[in-house]
């Protein structure tokens, strides 16, 4: 697979960092979709900041995890780091996370499932690193498309699910 290969290379290589950067742009929106949802602002260069520090270590952790269990260590972690970089209670951090790990499993299921079915697109990907970038950044479409709409309207999060925290503050 691509995914292998990439991380054969040395971690200078070009193409090292190319698949860094694509990743960090997916842990970009994950971590603005997260944010977003409970609906607190975004603080733009602690988002990227964070961002690629995770690109660079799940990259590297992918050397020694397989797939299912570096994704989930991704969102385990994730938790925390928005907790305490955005200094947000757990329980929002949690609620945050969750749903956009439910916008990439739905973005996953409608649009890169369907691209494996009707096109046969699997073969292709293993052979083009482009192919396989584009592949990654489709599983992340819902949450972008959220953060877009979510940067539009602002009453567009689960905030309701904490209205009991601003009535107690009131």
């Amino acid at each position: 697979m691509v995914e292998d290969l990439l991380l054969a290379d040395s971690v200078f290589s070009f193409i090292y960092l190319k698949f860094v950067f694509g990743t960090s742009i997916v842990y970009f929106i994950s971590v603005h979709s997260a944010v977003k949802a409970v609906g607190e602002r975004i603080i733009l260069s602690r988002a990227i900041i964070i961002s690629v520090i995770i690109a660079f270590c799940f990259t590297a952790c992918r050397r020694f995890l397989p797939s299912p269990y570096n994704m989930l260590l991704f969102y385990v972690l994730m938790v925390g780091v928005v907790a305490f970089v955005f200094k947000l209670p757990l329980r929002k951090s949690i609620v945050g996370v969750v749903f956009a790990l439910l916008l990439t499993m739905l973005s996953s299921v409608t649009i890169t499932m369907n691209l494996f079915i009707y096109t046969n697109i699997r073969a292709s990907a293993r052979d083009s690193l482009g192919l396989f970038l584009f592949i990654t950044l489709t599983e992340v479409a819902f949450n972008l498309i959220y953060v877009l709409l979510a940067m539009r309207y602002e009453n567009l999060n689960l905030s309701f699910l904490f209205s009991e925290e601003k009535n107690a503050k009131a």
